[in-house]
């Protein structure tokens, strides 16, 4: 919450909560401590606009998959990369990676 208002005293910047190791287990946390409630992290808080998480820490993925959520889509539309002068054409991608192994795709559990 601090550094929500920090970000809004300077001019509304985006506020992105890196969720890579805890999200999974944070939200149960105040089952595990009754009465020790953690301070607000996500979507709840006024400012922040991005969460990522690592789905394959604790969310049974395979290794390497992560994700990014957005608080409105305005803000996913800077994630996009397009090079029109990649030798093997147009390349588009929506991740920063851009190619990874098929597993991570293809993976059923």
């Amino acid at each position: 919450e601090e550094l929500a208002a920090l970000a809004a005293k300077h001019g509304g910047l985006p506020l992105h909560v890196d969720c890579c190791l805890g999200s999974y287990l944070i939200p149960f946390a105040d089952d595990v401590r009754p009465g020790k409630p953690l301070p607000a992290f996500d979507f709840a808080v006024e400012g922040v606009t991005s969460i990522s998480a690592d789905t394959h820490k604790f969310g049974y993925a395979p290794k390497g998959s992560s994700v990014v959520l957005y608080s409105d889509a305005k803000y996913r539309y800077h994630q996009f990369y397009v090079s029109p002068r990649w030798t093997g054409g147009v390349y588009a991608t929506p991740t920063i990676a851009g190619s990874r192994a098929g597993a991570l795709v293809a993976h059923v559990a």
